[in-house]
C-alpha cells in the first residue's frame, strides 16, 4: 500500500511540475481565467465606454469557387479571418499565441460581422466547426472560419462582376470600423483555379479591394468590398 500511495504521489509532482513549467499552459490557463464569464462580459465590445471603435481588419482568401452564368451567381469556398485588439485579454507571455478552436472563440467578444449581399452562408462543420482563434499576449484576437457562401453577380458588357459585400449588422464606426488586412494576413484567391468556368474565366488583375463608409440617419457605416469579374472566354 506505501508504495503504491509513493508512486501515485511522484506521479502528481511530475504532472504539477509538467505544468509548471510550460509557459504554453500558463497563458492558455490565463486566458480561459480572464475569459471566464464571472469576469469578462462577451456582450461588452473592447472600447466601450472609450469614445473609440474597435478596429477590425478583415482578410479573406478564396480556395475556389463556381460560376453559374444562368443564374447570374458565384459559389465561393473561403477562410474568412476577422482582427481585432481586446486589452482585457493581455497575458504575461509575450513569446506564446493562444491557440483554440470554437470553444475559444464562444468566450469572448467578436464582431456582428455579415455578408450583407450573401443569398445563403454555411461554415464548414465536419468533423468539426472549422473556427480558429489566436491571442497575442497584448490583446490582439484573430478569429478564422471557413465559409461557403452564393452571392448574385451582374452583368458588364459581356463580364460578370461578382461583389462580395462585409460590413456590421447593427453598428455604426462609433462602435466598429473595418478595413482590409494587410501584410501575410492579406487577401486573395487560388491561382489553383484560375480557369475557364462554364465560359468564364476569372480575370485577375481586376479583383478589387475597397473600404467604403455609408452616411445615413443612424450614423455612419463602414463596408468592405471585394470584387471579382469574370470574363467570357474566347478561346
Amino acid at each position: 500500500m506505501s508504495n503504491k500511495i509513493i508512486s501515485i504521489f511522484l506521479l502528481i509532482c511530475c504532472i504539477q511540475q509538467i505544468f509548471s513549467e510550460n509557459d504554453a499552459i500558463r497563458a492558455v490557463i490565463e486566458f480561459k481565467a480572464k475569459s471566464n464569464p464571472n469576469l469578462y462580459d462577451k456582450d461588452i465590445n473592447p472600447k466601450l465606454g472609450h469614445n473609440s471603435s474597435v478596429n477590425v481588419g478583415i482578410t479573406l482568401y478564396i480556395i475556389n469557387y463556381k460560376i453559374n452564368p444562368k443564374d447570374k451567381s458565384v459559389t465561393t469556398n473561403m477562410y474568412f479571418r476577422q482582427s481585432w485588439s481586446d486589452p482585457r485579454l493581455r497575458h504575461s507571455y509575450p513569446d506564446i499565441k493562444v491557440v483554440g478552436s470554437q470553444s475559444f472563440v464562444d468566450r469572448i467578444w467578436t464582431p456582428d460581422t455579415f455578408i450583407s449581399n450573401a443569398d445563403s452562408v454555411s461554415s464548414v462543420s465536419v468533423p468539426k466547426p472549422t473556427a480558429f482563434a489566436r491571442i497575442d499576449s497584448n490583446g490582439t484576437v484573430l478569429i478564422s472560419h471557413k465559409l461557403k457562401l452564393m452571392t448574385r453577380c451582374s452583368m458588364d458588357n459581356s463580364s460578370l462582376v461578382c461583389p462580395i459585400e462585409i460590413e456590421s449588422y447593427g453598428h455604426s464606426m462609433n462602435d466598429i470600423d473595418y478595413d482590409w488586412g494587410i501584410g501575410s494576413q492579406g487577401s486573395g484567391i487560388s491561382t489553383n483555379n484560375i480557369w475557364a468556368i462554364d465560359g468564364y474565366k476569372l480575370n485577375t488583375n481586376s479583383t478589387d479591394y475597397v473600404r467604403k463608409v455609408e452616411n445615413l440617419s443612424t450614423g455612419n457605416y463602414t463596408g468592405l468590398v471585394m470584387t471579382m469579374k469574370f470574363e467570357r472566354d474566347t478561346i
